[in-house]
């Protein structure tokens, strides 16, 4: 039996390719389920690509919560002292609207997008929160 393999080029060869198809197809198979199960990569900005593993691949990258309060995004950057009476009150709006228990959590978000309060309303925030929050 061995022989006939040996003896015919032609069954040799086609033997070979037939092993070479089934490994090319198996290896094909592993990496297609290995891409399916890797996790997608986030965006350079910090801002989540949206997949669902995504906080899983940066653990230590805290999700920003929002309070109904997106339109004050437009203040990343700014100084406490740079605020108009008008912008002030947007912010005072929110605070006064959100449950106490929510407050704290509404200044991590706020420090995590990178926004700082108003100097008043900083003033105001700190007389009202008990020692060591």
């Amino acid at each position: 039996m061995v022989d006939i393999f040996f003896s015919n080029p032609i069954i040799l060869l086609g033997a070979l390719l037939v092993v070479l198809l089934v490994l090319f197809v198996l290896l094909r198979r592993a990496k297609s389920s290995s891409d399916e199960s890797e996790v997608k990569m986030c965006s350079k900005g910090g801002g989540c690509c949206g997949g669902a593993n995504c906080h899983k691949k940066h653990p230590d990258t805290p999700k920003i919560i929002y309070y109904d309060d997106h339109e004050l995004d437009r203040f990343s950057g700014r100084e406490a002292g740079s605020y108009t009476a008008a912008e002030k009150t947007e912010f005072i709006e929110v605070y006064d609207t959100l449950l106490s228990s929510d407050r704290l959590g509404w200044l991590e978000s706020l420090q995590l997008r990178g926004i700082v309060l108003p100097e008043d309303l900083g003033a105001r925030i700190k007389a009202e929160m008990p020692l060591g929050k």
